[in-house]
């Protein structure tokens, strides 16, 4: 790797918004982002290295091991050619939180950049995740179940992941690697844009603003089509388990 090259890393549970980061971060020409281009590496274990992110590895040599996608994405192609200009390289895993320290010694001097959203909202997401495999399954019961989200990770499993998550980035402190991002202001307030590329010591792209106008637009659209998935007993319970205050301590480094 390039001593040019830094490291970029976008976390924060599943279903807090890191896919909608990820896809607005490659809209700048100097960030090769992944979505989860190597989850089950990061799982693994020490096989989640620097080496994965060398120019051919990242762009051009898939293995079915390597994550959830069960084939490699366009993207990862189409960046090939200018990934030499890239200033950044890196990877959108939800579950970043477990291993930060391992993350932050193997990857010296990278970024991290949290996704915070209310549990309400996420909780419901898994429960519709959920949903949505068991619906599959049935339909058909010889897919790859290890390739979809799991049926048991509904709204339960949220709670003890956001939780845990939330604890585990503020146990990293002040530190001015990690960047929180508030999902409920991501493409309602432009000002976050322009401190998130200050945080990367980069302008803003004309691309990366056209994505975010795109995405204010999309926002919308999503919120007003959107269906609820919990029940008054299931939202009492997890406003009961949710570590509220942590969570506004976090949304406070925003």
């Amino acid at each position: 790797m390039p001593l040019s090259k830094k490291f970029l890393f976008v976390g924060g549970t599943a279903r807090s918004g890191t896919s909608a980061m990820a896809t607005l971060l490659r809209a700048h020409s100097a960030i090769a982002m992944g979505r989860e281009r190597y989850a089950w590496r990061f799982r693994e274990g020490a096989s989640f290295n620097p080496s994965l992110f060398e120019k051919e590895r990242f762009c051009l040599q898939y293995d079915p091991a390597d994550s959830h996608h069960a084939r490699h994405q366009p993207y990862y192609q189409e960046l090939y050619p200018r990934f030499d200009d890239c200033l950044y390289v890196g990877d959108k895993l939800p579950s970043l939180y477990l291993r930060y320290d391992y993350v932050l010694e193997t990857f010296p001097g990278c970024r991290i950049i949290y996704m915070a959203r209310n549990l309400i909202d996420v909780a419901a997401s898994y429960q519709g995740r959920a949903q949505e495999t068991a619906r599959r399954l049935e339909a058909k019961p010889d897919a790859d179940a290890s390739r979809l989200w799991s049926t048991e990770r509904d709204w339960r499993s949220a709670i003890s992941e956001w939780n845990a998550a939330v604890d585990a980035t503020l146990a990293l402190g002040n530190t001015p690697r990690l960047f929180v991002a508030d999902y409920d202001r991501l493409f309602a307030d432009d000002t976050l844009l322009d401190k998130l590329c200050a945080f990367l010591e980069l302008p803003v792209a004309p691309a990366m603003r056209a994505h975010w106008n795109a995405g204010k637009r999309r926002r919308l659209e999503i919120e007003a089509g959107r269906k609820p998935r919990l029940d008054a007993a299931q939202v009492e319970e997890i406003r009961g388990l949710a570590r509220t205050e942590q969570f506004a301590r976090l949304l406070r480094k925003a």
